[in-house]
């Protein structure tokens, strides 16, 4: 196993409305769309590659604040790996 996998992280947020997985590591972030189902597709959307782990969930928040609803206005980690 090389050092880019040990270092990989998965992290899965609810950004408003939107449950979105953030895969990969500080240089290399890939963001997938999650389905209630567990399935992903790519989201069209790029992450900075200076941006490092601590600093996603207000990223998240700055890119998608527009679907913001009085129902889900946060931004919430719910799992990471």
């Amino acid at each position: 196993m090389n050092a880019a996998a040990i270092n990989t992280v998965e992290l899965r947020f609810r950004v408003f409305v939107h449950l979105i997985t953030v895969t990969g590591q500080p240089g290399n972030w890939q963001a997938w769309l999650t389905g209630n189902e567990g399935k992903r597709r790519p989201a069209d959307l790029c992450i900075p590659p200076d941006l490092q782990q601590h600093e996603l969930q207000e990223y998240l928040a700055d890119v998608f604040h527009e679907d913001a609803t009085p129902r889900y206005n946060e931004v919430l980690l719910l799992s990471s790996q």
